[in-house]
């Protein structure tokens, strides 16, 4: 069930990531991408499988790459 609710979650901040990669919409990476990867990293890792741990952890390195890039800004 939790490694459900990682699921869920990673795939909702990897669209949002889709989404702040263009010019400009840097922001949903803090308002979305980066919180609910963080709670989805913690549901997998409370769960008994790692999918859900590798898909969040695999988001949020590409959203801390894209906000290192951009000056977390933009």
């Amino acid at each position: 069930m939790l490694n459900a609710l990682s699921l869920i979650l990673g795939i909702i901040a990897a669209i949002a990531l889709l989404l702040g990669i263009l010019p400009l919409f840097g922001w949903t990476l803090w308002i979305l991408t980066v919180p609910a990867g963080i709670i989805g990293l913690i549901l997998g890792l409370l769960s008994g499988q790692r999918t859900g741990v590798t898909l969040n952890v695999v988001v949020l390195a590409i959203a801390a790459l894209r906000l290192f890039l951009g000056g977390g800004l933009l």
